[in-house]
């Protein structure tokens, strides 16, 4: 179990840049004057992200 916990904790940090990343650019993407939101209300770059972000490693 103790072996377990620095990879958990890398795991978290992970975790936690990626969301947030994604804060800052929904952040960014709704600001006023931006044209990059969609009508969904999530921007191409953020939308292009989680596809990458998907593919296996």
């Amino acid at each position: 179990m103790l072996a377990m916990e620095p990879a958990s904790l890398v795991m978290e940090r992970k975790m936690l840049l990626g969301i947030k990343q994604r804060a800052e650019l929904l952040a960014r993407a709704s600001a006023p004057g931006s044209s990059r939101v969609l009508r969904t209300g999530v921007s191409r770059k953020m939308r292009d992200h989680q596809q990458v972000s998907a593919l296996p490693c």
